[in-house]
């Protein structure tokens, strides 16, 4: 049995892809690297085909239609003979050593998944660990070092992902319904580890990651199909959040169960000190608006959108949410 293959789920991706691809060849010397196509109409089938001529570790396949992230992984994982299975976004670039280092943290940890830093191309952090209520730590941090560190943890980011085939066959895979992508990682790190299985970050690797957008515009569904299934996550052992996040953590927590009096009382502690004070703003300004205080949630949210670090995803959204309170202070008057 071969100790690791890697796998690349993609979906109208070309140049990101070949980067991608070409960085896994030149850096995982001796593996197989295997490219699932979700029907691209933008030009992959022929990149593929021309790289798969030249490199006979490569090898591809193409589905008529997108399946999304989840089924396209799970067919992709059933087929492989590998004792690990390292999943990579079609956008992430592969660096010297990372596929040694990623598996030797998996396999010293006794764990059954392991992830890394995964960072931006701006010199951010994109996520660390990754935390029930509050999603990817570290997001938008300058990376300077602070995450560096390495420890097991609730889950990690399917941006890049080891998992160790016992594991795929306990839980059956990734829930194929978080379509096409978004929060399957987080569920699926979840059911590993209800399933006894060790989930370990190695945050001495950091990969870079352009973050393509191609969630559909499902998001904040999948992240309600999240919710759905977990709750408040009563029936889990959480562990405990790593010291840089728990405050993060508690806040998410708060928004969770509604009581947003005490978010934004969390919001004023952790502004003092948050690396990207935008974003607790961002979050003030949306627990302002649920308790439909229009004024200071107008003030949040515009200070929120005048720093250039926010995300663009919650840039759209802080727009749509000050647009709302806006619209609902002049009904008021």
């Amino acid at each position: 049995m071969p100790l690791a293959r890697i796998v690349i789920v993609t979906h109208n991706a070309r140049r990101a892809l070949k980067r991608c691809v070409e960085s896994a060849l030149r850096h995982s010397p001796e593996v197989e690297i295997r490219v699932i196509d979700n029907a691209s109409h933008d030009g992959t089938p022929i990149l593929l085909e021309s790289l798969a001529r030249r490199h006979r570790r490569l090898s591809w396949a193409r589905h008529r239609r997108n399946l999304g992230f989840s089924a396209a992984a799970n067919r992709a994982m059933r087929e492989d003979p590998a004792e690990w299975t390292v999943l990579i976004d079609d956008d992430v670039e592969c660096r010297a050593g990372w596929l040694d280092r990623l598996l030797a943290a998996g396999r010293h940890a006794g764990a059954g998944v392991a992830g890394c830093r995964i960072v931006d191309h701006s010199g951010r952090i994109f996520s660390a660990e990754l935390a029930p209520f509050w999603g990817a730590c570290g997001q938008f941090e300058p990376d300077r070092g602070q995450r560096d560190y390495s420890r097991r943890c609730e889950a990690v980011c399917g941006a890049c992902m080891a998992v160790r085939r016992d594991v795929f066959e306990a839980t059956g895979g990734f829930d194929e319904s978080f379509f096409p992508c978004q929060y399957e990682d987080l569920d699926f790190c979840l059911r590993a580890r209800l399933k006894g299985f060790a989930v370990v970050y190695e945050g001495r690797l950091g990969l870079a990651h352009a973050h393509l957008l191609r969630d559909g515009g499902r998001r904040d569904e999948n992240l309600r199909r999240l919710r759905g299934k977990w709750g408040d996550y009563a029936a889990f052992p959480l562990a405990d959040s790593h010291a840089l996040d728990r405050g993060l953590v508690e806040l998410g927590r708060s928004v969770h169960r509604k009581d947003y009096a005490a978010a934004l009382s969390q919001c004023a502690r952790l502004r003092r000190h948050h690396p990207v004070p935008a974003y607790i703003d961002y979050f003030r300004g949306s627990a302002y608006a649920a308790l439909e205080r229009w004024r200071p949630s107008i003030r949040s949210l515009e200070r929120a959108l005048r720093e250039t670090r926010l995300g663009e995803r919650h840039r759209q959204t802080a727009e749509l949410m000050l647009a709302q309170a806006r619209w609902n202070l002049s009904r008021a008057r």
